[in-house]
């Protein structure tokens, strides 16, 4: 039930492979996560292309910085909107966490949310960020990334559709 790793290499990445799981789209990441160093980063990937291509979205906590949207590679994705959470972790304390991804018409939405263990979940999303243009992202795998010192745990993961599928009728 719970993930976890001591590496202290970089950008270390674990990624769900199953069926479907490369073009998973319109989804919600929900689930909490802890870090043991002050200094670690820690936080997971939305439509990764991974291994295939080294590009995602991430919400992420690296440095000493709060829980934040970035891209990878940094420099060739612009989001537009709120990036960050506000949300400064500290070690030893679990948060949990909830990423929705949408396809619209022309752009990704990207709303997410991390909180406390303990603490009242925010009723408003922390993060509303977009992607659009040619070069965004629309489907992928879902996954875990850390880096540097410490040890990273990762428990009660769970990805759903944000609609639940049509029967047909």
């Amino acid at each position: 039930r719970v993930f976890g790793t001591s590496s202290t290499q970089r950008n270390i990445h674990s990624h769900y492979v199953g069926p479907g799981s490369h073009g998973w789209s319109d989804i919600r990441f929900r689930g909490r996560m802890m870090m043991t160093s002050a200094g670690s980063g820690l936080g997971v990937t939305i439509y990764s292309k991974y291994a295939d291509h080294d590009v995602y979205y991430r919400l992420r906590r690296d440095g000493r910085h709060a829980f934040h949207l970035a891209t990878h590679p940094d420099d060739s994705i612009v989001l537009a909107g709120d990036t960050s959470t506000g949300v400064r972790p500290h070690p030893y304390v679990w948060y949990w966490f909830e990423v929705e991804v949408e396809e619209l018409d022309t752009q990704t939405e990207i709303r997410a949310k991390v909180w406390p263990q303990g603490t009242a979940e925010p009723e408003d999303w922390q993060i509303k960020a977009q992607h659009g243009g040619g070069a965004r992202l629309m489907e992928g795998r879902i996954g875990l990334w850390t880096h540097s010192s410490g040890q990273k745990y990762w428990d009660d993961l769970v990805v759903e559709p944000l609609r639940q599928p049509s029967d047909g009728s």
